[in-house]
């Protein structure tokens, strides 16, 4: 699915390759780079990716996509996105497959957080959103919801599993019940997590 509101032209996401392309005529691209980040003209995101420092114009959804791949928006981020969750999540959570660990990237524009998930599980319910001009790809509401209870243990009946769901998660009870029940019904058996099948089996009953 592809939600598109307008066609304003994306920020300038720029690489390391391209910026010394465009300090060129100095005679040290390299050193002025380190003037321009000094000055706050530029901003170093991470290693090979600046923004301009005057840039307003940029999305931290795009940015989570970049700075770290192959990678999507999930967990609470994506949840607080779909309004599952009432909180508003300060740092972008993301699902990754690389490397079989999670990583965090602190950054002059906010914190990214990336979470370790099967690679068999990786490829399904992700969806590109461009929103003013910025794409970037975000877990199903289905999806997003599984991440996050893949990684929640020491559930073990539904009457534990409903408290996790609507006290401590604070789950939006009508959208949960729009879920695809199929969808949910296809991933959980690759999770192989127990707060998958509770969700299984939850949604079938209530539907």
């Amino acid at each position: 699915m592809e939600k598109n509101n307008n066609n304003k032209t994306t920020a300038c996401y720029l690489n390391h390759l391209s910026l010394m392309d465009s300090l060129k005529g100095y005679a040290s691209p390299k050193s002025k780079l380190t003037t321009l980040i000094k000055s706050g003209e530029m901003i170093r995101i991470k290693r090979n990716l600046y923004l301009p420092g005057n840039e307003s114009d940029y999305s931290v959804m795009t940015l989570a996509n970049i700075i770290f791949g192959p990678s999507y928006i999930s967990f609470e981020t994506a949840l607080s996105y779909y309004n599952l969750i009432p909180e508003k999540v300060y740092s972008v959570l993301s699902a990754t497959y690389k490397k079989n660990k999670n990583k965090t990237f602190k950054t002059p524009v906010g914190n990214f957080a990336y979470k370790y998930i099967n690679p068999f599980i990786y490829p399904y319910g992700i969806r590109r959103i461009v929103e003013g001009g910025h794409a970037f790809l975000i877990a199903d509401p289905e999806k997003a919801l599984c991440d996050t209870l893949s990684k929640i243990t020491g559930v073990r009946s539904i009457e534990q599993f409903e408290a996790l769901l609507f006290d401590d998660l604070r789950i939006n009870r009508s959208i949960l019940q729009s879920m695809d029940v199929k969808f949910i019904s296809l991933l959980a058996p690759l999770y192989k997590k127990n707060t998958i099948r509770l969700l299984d089996q939850y949604i079938k009953k209530r539907t």
